[in-house]
């Protein structure tokens, strides 16, 4: 059977033609199998040609997008190709572009993203920018298939909550800076033959950061993560080559020819190898904290655990100036693995090798207490589960809507729309979320407590079942121990009569707690405890 895609809503339609409808005019005629007094968007409507042949007719709100190449499409490089835009009562054509397929595994898909860059010739000796759907003016583009995503929902929703969350710390420099980027949801038509529902996205780049270009030896730096290592900054890397691409995890991206390995390099080398005084000492000017403190909230609400390193991008306004992340590839995230299938496990906190040594800053105006502070900003604000969810209904009603779900099925017969994966994905924030709550609380306790404190009180074994150990070698007289939930409320209290202790944890459920003991004339003492 085939498929005709009209880029208009039922609501255009009726304001067009109130009278009873009876065809569609598209090229050819289609008719109608029953007159139709109204057209409604989404709904799936029967028709055929004048030659007999059946279709099947939808009308939809989202932009269509048609390319038209003579050329097999490649990883590299681009061919030629035509392009056709209509949005609404806008039409944009004759528009002139290269096209290649982009992804590393992603290639495997039947489905497949594309890198599209609008040319002023057939040639492609010439680039021309063009606005696609309110974002920005560029050639290049992205059209990303969002094949292993049930919903097709995750890389758009992860990126707009980053932009919510996150502004460019030298906005004030350059106002046009994003922290992200932006994208529309569009139907693709490719030589005619339908493929589905894509995002139109922007790149990061230089342009969408507005970090700065090479002049005479000032310049911003882009990299990509693209494998295990160095970009977790857990290994030191082999040695680099001044011109190598590729070095230890990252790919250089900006600017082109001057690889900056010597700076990155030795941050890497800090933060492996560097001694505590060194990298205290200065990792503030290495790495933008907030930004740093940003990214790890946002890496563990959406227990992204391909995004540690790798499907990431490190960059620096200028040089000299701190590095900063700019999320990648979202799609295994809220729920789902790097592979697309459901990995409903909502526990463990995401890291790499830098957030493992930053985290022991413990001081009130260290790491960890901004952390603590900064995640409180943001559940008080975009960090909800209603907030979420919200987005992700709101875009699930959007595409179903117009029937997007269903074309898709019809052009990918291995996809099937199952509804119900809102619900699971909804779902799985709010539990992640409340867990991240309690671990967070117990994080937060330690905020403050001096590395002698911390000494100074021994607790095993941690986790623990059943019952705990706790050694104060310089407790006297009865000191009281307090055992508190996440939300503060006391779930055990003793007092400790000498050194050591064991403490009785039956009837404690099993999770995450504060245990504190509180000595006279000294600071309380906060050590976190699992409970099994």
């Amino acid at each position: 059977i085939g498929l005709l895609v009209v880029a208009m809503s039922g609501e255009e339609v009726q304001q067009q033609w109130s009278e009873v409808k009876v065809a569609v005019h598209a090229g050819e005629t289609f008719t109608f199998l029953e007159p139709m007094a109204v057209i409604a968007t989404g709904t799936r409507y029967e028709a055929t040609t004048t030659e007999g042949q059946e279709v099947a007719v939808y009308f939809t709100d989202l932009p269509l997008v048609h390319i038209t190449t003579p050329h097999t499409i490649v990883d590299e490089p681009k061919v030629p190709a035509t392009f056709r835009m209509w949005n609404g009562q806008v039409l944009m054509d004759g528009l002139q572009l290269g096209i290649e397929i982009r992804g590393g595994s992603s290639q495997g898909h039947p489905k497949k993203s594309y890198l599209i860059e609008f040319w002023a010739d057939p040639t492609g000796d010439v680039k021309v920018d063009v606005p696609l759907l309110q974002m920005r003016s560029d050639d290049d583009w992205i059209l990303q298939a969002m094949y292993i995503e049930p919903l097709r929902l995750r890389n758009v929703i992860g990126q707009e909550l980053w932009m919510d969350m996150h502004a460019p710390h030298y906005l004030d420099q350059e106002p046009e800076a994003r922290s992200g980027v932006r994208h529309a949801f569009t139907e693709l038509f490719l030589n005619g033959g339908y493929q589905g529902l894509y995002a139109v996205g922007e790149r990061v780049d230089r342009k969408q950061l507005q970090v700065l270009p090479y002049d005479q030896g000032i310049r911003g730096e882009i990299y990509k993560g693209i494998a295990w290592g160095g970009s977790t900054f857990t290994s030191i890397p082999p040695p680099f080559a001044a011109q190598d691409v590729e070095w230890g995890g990252f790919e250089h991206i900006h600017p082109e020819g001057y690889p900056g390995w010597p700076a990155l390099s030795a941050f890497v080398e800090l933060v492996v190898e560097g001694s505590d005084a060194d990298f205290y000492a200065q990792v503030d000017q290495r790495f933008h904290r907030a930004n740093a403190i940003d990214y790890y909230i946002f890496l563990n609400v959406l227990r992204a655990a391909d995004n540690t390193g790798k499907n990431i991008f490190l960059c620096r306004y200028m040089e000299n100036a701190p590095y900063f992340y700019v999320p990648w590839d979202l799609d295994g995230s809220f729920g789902l693995g790097w592979d697309g299938a459901l990995n409903p496990d909502i526990l463990w906190f995401f890291s790499n090798g830098l957030y493992d040594r930053w985290l022991h800053d413990l001081a009130w105006d260290g790491f960890r207490g901004d952390l603590c502070q900064r995640w409180d900003e943001l559940r008080a604000g975009p960090i909800t589960a209603e907030a979420i969810g919200q987005r992700f209904e709101d875009a699930h009603a959007r595409l179903a809507g117009c029937g997007v779900y269903h074309r898709e099925e019809m052009a990918w017969p291995d996809y099937q729309y199952q509804p119900g994966h809102l619900f699971y994905t909804t779902n799985w924030i709010a539990e992640r979320i409340g867990y991240m709550d309690v671990e967070m609380a117990a994080m937060c306790a330690d905020v403050g407590v001096t590395d002698h404190a911390r000494q100074a009180m021994k607790v095993y074994p941690n986790p623990a079942a059943g019952a705990v150990y706790v050694e104060v070698p310089q407790a006297t007289g009865h000191v009281p121990l307090r055992i508190t939930n996440a939300l503060g409320q006391l779930v055990r209290e003793q007092v400790i009569n000498g050194p050591s202790a064991a403490i009785d944890l039956h009837g404690i459920a099993a999770g995450s707690y504060q245990l504190s003991i509180h000595m006279a004339h000294q600071p309380p003492m906060h050590r976190t405890l699992i409970v099994q």
